[in-house]
């Protein structure tokens, strides 16, 4: 099996088996203009669906992961613990726990495209993301401080955001 493949599932099922959550990994950018942006996030929404056990080799049953289209909303800086979430059915037989309540201020809304790409032009500060998902807000990530799907922007810089979206997948 191919080392980096092995280590990205190495990793995705000790992050797994640390959180009751599925987790994403936000890359810190740093371009002075990626994307058409001089200052803000930027990034893909990528779509996870099927089974990402381990196989045998040579077994392609796996599940696949695509880009989508979604709005990505961007509030401020929002703690888990003071977002109202409900367990709800996104997709027929599919339910994810989603937020109901965000208490912050709605900063910006952007459509990622068909390639799933998305930017936004924003000032220093730091950032919750959700996407809107089945009629909800959707976010399946927690930093160590307790800050729901975080990005931070620095005067003169982007950052870069993979958001998965992960409750059509099992692992």
């Amino acid at each position: 099996m191919n080392r980096a493949l092995l280590f990205v599932l190495i990793t995705l099922l000790v992050s797994i088996a640390c959180d009751e959550e599925p987790t994403s990994v936000l890359v810190p950018g740093g371009g002075e203009n990626l994307g058409g942006i001089s200052q803000g996030i930027y990034g893909t929404v990528l779509f996870w669906e099927g089974d990402f056990m381990p196989t045998f080799p040579g077994d392609d049953s796996g599940g696949v992961v695509y880009p989508v289209e979604r709005d990505v909303c961007i509030f401020e800086a929002v703690l888990h613990q003071d977002v109202e979430w409900i367990y709800a059915e996104i997709e027929p037989g599919f339910h994810a726990y989603v937020a109901a309540d965000i208490p912050a201020i709605l900063v910006d809304v952007v459509r990622s495209g068909g390639d799933g790409y998305f930017e936004a032009e924003l000032p220093a500060g730091r950032y919750s993301i959700f996407v809107r998902e089945g009629g909800y807000y959707y976010a399946n990530l927690v930093d160590g401080g307790g800050f729901v799907y975080p990005a931070e922007v620095k005067d003169g810089r982007t950052t870069e955001v993979e958001f998965d979206i992960t409750y059509m997948a099992t692992y």
